[in-house]
């Protein structure tokens, strides 16, 4: 069995091809606030940033894909 993360999630998006970075689309995009002081100036809605490692307890394991261009696929 695999282990609950981010990695094996359905709501899980990586960046890219491979990546361990990504982001989690279990709910709505959420108001990022900005932080000047990390060089960050985008205070624009965005999904939260995880890595493949992380995990929490919505967890919903299973093989389905989201195709972000047009519908689900799986």
């Amino acid at each position: 069995m695999s282990e609950p993360t981010c990695a094996t999630c359905v709501y899980w998006h990586p960046e890219g091809e491979g990546s361990d970075t990504g982001h989690c689309r279990r709910s709505a995009p959420r108001l990022r606030f900005a932080r000047p002081s990390y060089g960050d100036d985008d205070d624009t809605p965005a999904w939260p940033p995880t890595i493949d490692t992380d995990w929490c307890g919505e967890h919903r394991p299973g093989n389905l894909t989201l195709d972000l261009d047009g519908g689900s696929n799986g």
